[in-house]
């Protein structure tokens, strides 16, 4: 099927044309709310699925039982960011930090942007992509844009077995590097990039003795130049932007040797990582390509229409486009009043 003509196109500057730029700042960034997603699909608004950080077990095998592994069907191509806007709800908001004993912050005053963290983590990275396309769709209701995740897998929705093995090996790390019970934990943060006020719902890995946030991670040993090239342009990149995204101080990095047995564990700071590649990327080429995408789709999107948003890393370009039958993703009582009034239809 021939895909639409692109209604407006973003160039991605060069990296030295954003860093000329004036230094973006992104304001820390406050929890607001949250909610556990449990593994029968109830959503909670308590901080029961956030695990617990424990040392994993070194010499274990990250691929024990992959080969048995069921492959449980796609997940559903766009997530709902209905749970965002949930957890948003005053009641919502202060059963949350009822749970985690902590006294709900005040709101800001209005908010520009309603996201996954999974669509910053793409856009904050698209001037160091040069290979990999992405999409995601986007809805302006007021003064609000929402973007909303989706998922494109191959034509045969087969993942390559590399990836496979390496996202098995991923899951398996988090499973012996926490406990606690299953399902998961997702975390809503506020914060200003600029002048934009974000809402960014995010899931948490989990929480270290001092109840601090940290992510597991998982990589290859590092044993040759390659190696270490790799980890420092590509990994850290991404391991700095998802994480500082939401504040999260710290990084636990899971190595594993070319049979998926875990080596060694190591902890990264957040603020380390863009020192170990600053040969290769600079935080605020990022924050101020974030900060044009921004007020691009401020600009191009008008009111209560569903966009695509398409990036081809060849063209190194950001193409919005129409939607076929431009459904609204948004439920219709998301208004005026949101996040103070109701959020359900």
């Amino acid at each position: 099927m021939q895909r639409p003509r692109a209604l407006h196109v973003l160039h991605v500057p060069s990296t030295s044309a954003l860093l000329a730029n004036d230094k973006i700042r992104l304001s820390k960034p406050e929890q607001v709310s949250g909610y556990s997603l449990h593994p029968d699909g109830r959503l909670t608004f308590d901080r029961a699925c956030l695990k617990e950080l424990r040392p994993a077990k070194i010499g274990a095998n990250l691929l024990d039982g992959f080969e048995s592994h069921h492959v449980e069907p796609s997940e559903d191509a766009s997530p709902s960011l209905q749970p965002i806007l949930d957890a948003m709800l005053p009641a919502n908001r202060e059963a949350h930090h009822a749970d985690a004993h902590l006294s709900p912050p005040r709101l800001p005053a209005a908010i520009d942007v309603v996201t996954f963290r999974n669509n910053l983590n793409k856009i904050l990275g698209t001037p160091y992509n040069s290979n990999s396309p992405y999409v995601f769709h986007v809805q302006r209701r007021g003064r609000t844009l929402f973007l909303n995740i989706q998922h494109e897998r191959d034509a045969d929705g087969v993942m390559h077995p590399a990836q496979a093995k390496g996202a098995y090996a991923g899951r398996q790390y988090e499973a012996i590097a926490s406990h606690g019970p299953r399902g998961e934990y997702c975390g809503v943060f506020a914060m200003l990039l600029g002048s934009t006020q974000l809402l960014v719902g995010a899931e948490l890995d989990g929480v270290d003795g001092r109840g601090d946030y940290v992510e597991l991670k998982t990589y290859k040993l590092l044993q040759t130049s390659k190696d270490r090239f790799s980890f420092e342009r590509y990994k850290c990149l991404a391991f700095w932007i998802q994480s500082y995204l939401v504040g999260v101080g710290r990084i636990r990095c899971g190595f594993r040797s070319a049979d998926c047995k875990l080596v060694k564990e190591q902890t990264f700071a957040t603020s380390q990582l863009p020192a170990f590649g600053a040969k290769y990327w600079q935080p605020n080429v990022c924050l101020s390509f974030a900060k044009l995408v921004f007020a691009w789709l401020e600009d191009k999107v008008p009111d209560d229409t569903a966009y695509e948003v398409r990036y081809d890393p060849r063209a190194r370009a950001l193409s919005l486009l129409a939607l076929p039958d431009a459904k609204s993703f948004l439920p219709t009582s998301v208004g005026a009043s949101w996040p103070n009034g109701p959020t359900t239809s």
